[in-house]
């Protein structure tokens, strides 16, 4: 008889217990609403935060990596895109090493790429799989000069390079201003095809 009152005795705490401690964790959810839910809220934006970092830092490229280019002309505002593997170079890096590679790249860029008239490249996306780029071309516009020279009294105008003829003319090198004379004996240049054009207007009969 007495085991059995002792073992209801220990079950009658325990219920106790139990009953109090519920009761606590009820008066902190009615004197402080949505604290729990804000330490919850925090405590899984944490989780994912760090999750998304851990999984930024680990992922680097391999050579399966997918590289997207897309190339964009800031004169004529077209597009066209490109897709392939990886360069070798890159391989083995991370997003920061990527980025930095592709800075330095875009700052010195190599002479094929200087000649398109590359100006930027910008990392669009980074991951293991996938990688895109966009980068922005604008090539140097294209100066057209010419200079005039006499051949047997007659004025030739040449291309930029001095040596290959652009026309002909009929222009009497004889009956030109003395000063303009002088100046087609040494080679004069004409900086663009309107220029040409005002001397061929102003002295061809």
């Amino acid at each position: 008889m007495r085991q059995i009152k002792r073992i209801g005795f220990l079950f009658y705490s325990c219920l106790l217990l139990a009953a109090g401690f519920y009761g606590h964790i009820k008066y902190q959810e009615w004197f402080y609403p949505g604290q729990q839910a804000n330490a919850e809220l925090s405590s899984g934006n944490a989780d994912a935060d760090n999750a998304l970092e851990a999984s930024a830092a680990s992922g680097r490229i391999t050579c399966d990596t997918l590289l997207v280019v897309h190339n964009y002309d800031l004169q004529t505002r077209e597009e066209t895109e490109t897709a392939g593997k990886v360069a070798e170079k890159y391989i083995g890096m991370n997003r920061e090493e990527f980025l930095k590679c592709i800075a330095d790249e875009s700052e010195a860029p190599t002479l094929l790429e200087r000649r398109a008239g590359l100006s930027d490249v910008e990392v669009i996306s980074f991951s293991e799989n996938r990688i895109v780029l966009k980068k922005y071309y604008q090539k140097p516009q294209k100066t057209e000069k010419f200079y005039l020279a006499l051949a047997e009294n007659k004025v030739i105008v040449y291309e930029e390079d001095q040596s290959t003829v652009y026309m002909r003319t009929s222009i009497d090198g004889r009956e030109l201003p003395q000063e303009l004379r002088n100046e087609i004996l040494r080679g004069k240049e004409l900086p663009g095809k309107a220029d040409l054009e005002n001397f061929l207007e102003s002295y061809a009969s």
